[in-house]
């Protein structure tokens, strides 16, 4: 993982997929823009998710072992997505490992500084984020 000093990139990046829609905080000011490469890890299942992660460009995979040494596909990231989210806000360790399947850029924001100024409280915005995943369980089907 690389951090780049580029605010006009990180701006076009913003605005291109109307991330700060998302945030109360300034995307610009509060966040730190990361490239990685193909095959870097981002998350190891168990691990707490550090940072709420806003994928701008690129794919990543999110993957399990099974009991028998397997390796499962759970879901593929495209960019624009946002990752983190539930790991953060429960205090949850990953179930998956996040992978990059191609070479990515994405914004990183502070879990402790989002907490501190959430466009939602973060009881709503628990609601939220078990409402899309029950709708993307429902939809899979």
């Amino acid at each position: 993982m690389i951090q780049l000093n580029d605010p006009a990139l990180k701006r076009a990046l913003i605005e291109k997929h109307h991330f700060q829609e998302h945030f109360s905080l300034d995307l610009e000011e509060c966040s730190v823009l990361l490239r990685c490469e193909a095959g870097e890890i981002l998350c190891h299942s168990g691990e707490i998710y550090p940072e709420i992660q806003l994928l701008a460009d690129g794919a990543l995979i999110a993957s399990s072992v099974s009991k028998s040494g397997k390796l499962h596909c759970e879901l593929q990231y495209q960019s624009p997505n946002i990752l983190g989210l539930t790991s953060a806000l429960w205090n949850k360790p990953a179930i998956n490992t996040i992978e990059a399947l191609t070479p990515c850029l994405y914004l990183s924001l502070s879990v402790d500084l989002y907490g501190a100024s959430p466009r939602y409280k973060v009881s709503q915005l628990r609601l939220l984020v078990s409402g899309r995943a029950y709708q993307e369980k429902f939809h899979s089907l």
